[in-house]
């Protein structure tokens, strides 16, 4: 988190009842427990919501990703969804069905670090960090503009 002066700030979301939902499936599927289940599918919609950039594989290759593989989706659609994922989180699971069934890569999700602001603070937060290795660093990405402004990808 970052400080400053009376207020704290905290990338990331809020988890949705939806992400629970996806969660629930994700975690039958992989044995993780439903919380860090619940964890992971939160941030790869923010990341969607955020950047376009979809963090998923065909249902015959889940679980087999060491490193993600982003799903290209023409930048319209991409934009489309983005906004749709924004307005309803529901939209997400909506948007891998659209896409053929898509599973998320919770797998190649791995945690990083956890930040809680201090106990003093009016209003606690709770951020969990995950990183990946992508597959190619060819990514399409179409930031909000609003939550997202600026990126850096970082290669070896």
């Amino acid at each position: 988190y970052m400080g400053f002066s009376s207020f704290f700030v905290f990338p990331g979301g809020v988890t949705d009842h939806a992400d629970t939902l996806l969660a629930e499936d994700l975690a039958t599927r992989t044995g993780i427990d439903t919380s860090q289940a619940t964890n992971k599918v939160t941030g790869l919609r923010e990341l969607f919501e955020e950047t376009g950039v979809l963090l998923a594989s065909s249902p015959e290759q889940f679980g087999q990703q060491l490193c993600a593989s982003a799903v290209s989706i023409g930048e319209s659609e991409r934009q489309h969804w983005q906004r749709e994922v924004h307005s309803d989180a529901s939209k997400f699971g909506k948007l891998l069905e659209a896409a053929g069934g898509l599973v998320l890569a919770a797998s190649a999700m791995h945690h990083w670090v956890t930040f809680i602001t201090p106990v003093s603070a009016k209003a606690r937060f709770h951020t969990d960090f995950f990183v990946t290795l992508l597959n190619d660093m060819d990514v399409d990405l179409t930031l909000d503009g609003s939550e997202t402004v600026h990126h850096v990808l970082c290669a070896d």
